[in-house]
């Protein structure tokens, strides 16, 4: 176990299991000889998480960006960040959508921040509350019974894997962003959902 920082993307991962990093590509990485390549401290340059939009890696060796490289990326660096507030209005987009529980019912229910908070107090207290209990979908519409403390357990469980969903796919696509090295592969980051 060691830490290690991709040579191109210096994309960081700490206590990572090293012969699935190969030292070609891996700084800190081991090929499967056991050969080993130079370790990278925890957090190499004082105390920050190595990113391509403020270090370069010159061999072995991590460090900042020149003033003159760092004007050289504000263009790119601008375009990335309009591409990233894009995937986040599609991410917030998706989540005010809401979530549907049964699936296949055509029962949307509300996955804003308050309704998440009012389902995980429920959730809270679901050994506690009064069975059959209504609760509403997202338009107001009409209600779901929920029977029991399993109900509400699968309930809640539904809204928080569609959630971390969204967020897991929003969070790929910008680590994507972030490793592009030029705008042709920004524009290969395609937000299809």
């Amino acid at each position: 176990m060691a830490n290690v920082l991709n040579r191109r993307t210096l994309e960081y991962i700490p206590s990572a299991h090293t012969p699935k990093y190969p030292v070609a590509t891996w700084l800190g990485g081991m090929n499967l000889d056991g050969t080993k390549s130079a370790s990278i401290d925890r957090r190499p340059i004082d105390g920050e998480t190595p990113s391509p939009l403020r270090h370069a890696l010159d061999g072995d060796v991590l460090r900042y960006l020149t003033d003159v490289e760092l004007s050289a990326l504000t263009p790119l660096n601008e375009y990335k960040r309009t591409r990233s507030k894009s995937i986040t209005q599609t991410t917030e987009a998706l989540v005010s959508q809401g979530f549907e529980y049964p699936p296949g019912s055509g029962q949307i229910f509300s996955m804003s921040e308050k309704a998440r908070i009012d389902l995980m107090e429920l959730y809270q207290a679901r050994n506690e509350v009064a069975y059959p209990l209504s609760y509403p979908f997202a338009d107001e519409s009409g209600y779901l019974d929920i029977k029991d403390a399993a109900d509400m357990s699968a309930l809640l469980a539904a809204m928080t894997a569609t959630k971390r969903g969204f967020d897991s796919s929003d969070s790929t696509l910008k680590r994507a962003l972030i490793a592009a090295a030029d705008k042709t592969e920004v524009d290969l980051v395609v937000d299809e959902r």
